[in-house]
């Protein structure tokens, strides 16, 4: 048999995906660290324990409507987008078992309200920013999904006009949306029972805001937050179902190596 020196090269094996185990860390530990130094600094700084947890809460959700969709914004392929867009959420459930163990003012129920409230908003946010084909379009998803959640989280500041503007049932209307898609007034309401606290009625709230002063607040359950969110869930799901069947004509620029 005639024996050559060339050499055969081995047959190539399929990439193996790597898991943003490290990133996702990373964003976990930055998150706890956050929501623990506001209440451990709230502290510190005289606030009472029960408005330190108020601040806590306040810091959470602003961190997870903020951050969580500028995070998912990655590569077009694998986990990583969903995994640190939502581990925003996830680290928050850290902390929400440190105020449950560590004060009287969380109870398991509230926590458990509070830590699906934020789950499903982080949720909704990630798929939304998903639904981008492109890294671009992802990253302009994600800076429009974190204005949208942050004027969600204020409607209280900035609808005034609006309230005041509209008459009758357009008015309870309006002032209900504005506080259905509002994930922070859901966490208030979810754990009314155990703060013993109502935003509507803080002092703070009466001189920026004309709800529970001039207009009255309606009964709107934290469930109806989880409602809005899970439509916007759906709909970015139908979405992407939708676009699956067209392939995306710049594709491959999310691909490595692409020219």
């Amino acid at each position: 048999m005639l024996q050559t020196d060339r050499q055969i090269d081995p047959p190539s094996r399929p990439a193996r995906r790597r898991w943003p185990w490290r990133s996702t860390i990373l964003v976990a530990m930055v998150t706890i660290a956050l929501e623990l130094g506001v209440w451990g600094l709230a502290g510190l700084a005289g606030a009472s324990p029960r408005n330190a947890v108020l601040a806590t809460l306040a810091a959470a959700t602003v961190w997870v409507c903020l951050v969580g969709p500028v995070l998912s914004a990655g590569p077009q392929r694998g986990l990583g987008g969903w995994m640190r867009g939502g581990i925003t959420a996830d680290a928050t459930a850290v902390t929400l078992v440190v105020l449950w163990l560590g004060t009287p003012w969380m109870t398991f129920l509230g926590a458990a309200n509070v830590y699906l409230i934020l789950a499903m908003v982080a949720v909704a946010a990630v798929t939304v920013v998903r639904c981008g084909r492109t890294a671009l379009a992802r990253r302009r998803l994600a800076g429009g999904v974190s204005v949208a959640l942050m004027a969600a989280v204020t409607t209280p500041l900035w609808s005034n006009g609006l309230i005041m503007a509209l008459q009758g049932p357009a008015r309870q209307a309006a002032v209900k949306w504005l506080l259905a898609v509002n994930p922070l007034a859901a966490i208030f309401t979810a754990t009314a029972k155990s703060l013993g606290f109502v935003w509507s009625e803080a002092p703070l709230m009466y001189r920026i805001t004309v709800l529970g002063h001039y207009v009255p607040v309606p009964r709107v359950g934290w469930l109806a937050t989880i409602l809005v969110y899970t439509a916007v869930i759906a709909a970015a799901v139908a979405v992407m179902l939708c676009r699956r069947r067209k392939p995306s004509p710049t594709m491959s620029a999310d691909r490595p190596g692409a020219s």
